[in-house]
């Protein structure tokens, strides 16, 4: 089975995006993505946003997946992404680089969660930009890497392979289990990503899929692709992006 090529965290003009639902939609489907989870911020929203995306839904021709971009204040405003289908969930520490926790505290914050916020997977990149230094396994969740698009010229900096079926509830499953690759698009990465990168960086916790050139812990080789992550075990890479246009993260 193929994988499927998807966007976990995508805003519209329901909160700080430029967008509306069905034109964010349009241009992941129009990109080759097989899946996109809308995720526009829980406090700046306008009303009738889950309609808007639920209209949506099945997708015609790719899946969508409805969820929040949540603000916990009484963390200093770090962001859990909350991504949801008929019957699972999915809860995703958000571009730990904004607002900055070192990678050694990242765990200390999400056991201070608030209750029934049950983190496992982080966002290793900030709007699509690899964050290097957050791929340790001084974090054991599962990593992911989205784009974090708020307008088109976003759409497709960076994403993740899934091996699921199409439907939501079994591609939240399987990024919840590891079953998940990133990958992102070379040519949007700074300068110093690329070259780390293209110079063996050691990986955390699971395989990332980048361009052409793919590695596991300790190797660079071609033939890594189709290692699955092991939240136990070996594997993946991440960079700062940076705040444009006033939009947030």
């Amino acid at each position: 089975m193929a994988l499927l090529r998807g966007g976990l965290h995508a805003h519209t003009n329901f909160s700080d995006g430029l967008l509306g639902p069905r034109e964010m939609m349009e241009a992941y489907r129009e990109r080759g993505f097989d899946f996109v989870a809308f995720t526009d911020h829980d406090d700046n929203l306008a009303l009738g946003y889950e309609e808007a995306v639920r209209a949506l839904m099945p997708g015609d021709g790719i899946v969508v997946i409805p969820g929040l971009e949540m603000t916990v204040l009484s963390l200093g405003g770090v962001h859990v992404g909350h991504l949801w289908g008929e019957r699972e969930e999915l809860y995703i520490y958000n571009h730990p680089s904004f607002p900055y926790v070192p990678p050694r505290r990242v765990m200390e914050v999400v056991h201070r969660l608030p209750p029934g916020m049950n983190v496992s997977a982080i966002e290793v990149c900030r709007a699509g930009i690899l964050l290097p230094e957050f791929i340790t396994p001084e974090i054991p969740l599962v990593k992911v890497a989205s784009d974090d698009a708020h307008r088109l010229s976003d759409v497709g900096r960076a994403w993740v392979r899934v091996d699921a079926r199409p439907d939501a509830d079994s591609i939240l499953r399987a990024i919840a289990n590891g079953d998940v690759e990133i990958e992102v698009d070379e040519a949007r990465q700074p300068a110093g990503v690329r070259v780390a990168l293209s110079a063996g960086l050691r990986v955390g916790v699971g395989t990332l899929r980048y361009a052409a050139r793919h590695w596991k812990e300790g190797h660079a080789r071609p033939d890594a692709c189709g290692e699955k992550q092991d939240r136990n075990g070996e594997g993946a890479p991440a960079a700062e992006g940076k705040r444009k246009g006033g939009v947030r993260a």
